[in-house]
């Protein structure tokens, strides 16, 4: 009898950690942007989603300010419908780097959404990132616009 006891009590420390670590549990909330979407969020990725927009932004205005033209770049990488999420990240990628290439590399950037340095932690959803990319192209004053083209 004590296995069962050591059973049940391996069975509650593992619900403990899976849900103190495992997105699938993790609390989840209903944001809406300024423009009136509304996402059922992942709580804990609110910090995550602000510091990524904070931090394109950055990129955007060290971009700018070599007097670049800014361009948002947005290919789905879902795997909705029969996508590939490493195919369409790969061809992203090489969209920009064309792009870019074609326009000149010191006369334009794009900000490409599939690329890992705006990817938010693990675990997050596509109403995650809708929230973060949909936050991100409808600043508060919309005066404030980071891209150009």
């Amino acid at each position: 009898m004590a296995w069962k006891h050591g059973v049940a009590v391996a069975f509650f420390l593992e619900t403990i950690w899976l849900g103190a670590t495992n997105p699938a549990h993790a609390e989840k909330a209903t944001e809406c942007t300024r423009g009136g979407f509304c996402y059922c969020v992942n709580t804990e990725l609110r910090g995550a989603i602000r510091q990524n927009i904070s931090d394109i932004r950055a990129m955007i205005a060290a971009q700018r300010t070599q007097g670049k033209a800014i361009g948002y770049l947005s290919i789905p990488i879902s795997t909705v419908s029969g996508s590939y999420f490493g195919e369409n990240t790969k061809i992203a990628a090489e969209v920009k780097e064309l792009v870019e290439e074609r326009l000149g590399v010191h006369a334009a950037w794009l900000l490409n959404t599939a690329a890992k340095e705006v990817s938010l932690p693990a675990g997050a959803t596509g109403a995650d990132y809708m929230l973060m990319w949909i936050s991100f192209i409808s600043p508060v004053p919309p005066s404030s616009r980071d891209i150009s083209v």
